[in-house]
């Protein structure tokens, strides 16, 4: 795991933020609001980060798929953000 992993501290803030909308700033300063439903784990042995790929969930989307989170794991929602993309993560006010 490398040394200044900044997604087992997303991991372990904000994965299960218990439907509190997020906001996502990504290193070209695009600005997401949603939530993450899911995550890839990076492999240590190749020096990955603890999350390499994070499932997100766009905030006008949250009520038409939550329920599918829960029930069948499907990945026919969303989109996929890879966690070197990410400058910041933290609670929309």
């Amino acid at each position: 795991m490398k040394k200044s992993d900044y997604s087992r501290e997303v991991f372990e803030k904000y994965y299960n933020a218990k439907g509190h909308i997020l906001e996502i700033t990504l290193k070209d300063n695009i600005v997401l609001e949603g939530i993450f439903v899911g995550f890839v784990h990076g492999d240590e042995s190749f020096d990955e980060s603890y999350i390499i790929r994070w499932r997100f969930l766009p905030k006008d989307e949250v009520e038409k798929h939550i329920h599918l989170i829960s029930i069948d794991g499907s990945e026919d929602y969303g989109r996929m953000l890879e966690q070197k993309d990410i400058k910041c993560v933290k609670f929309k006010e």
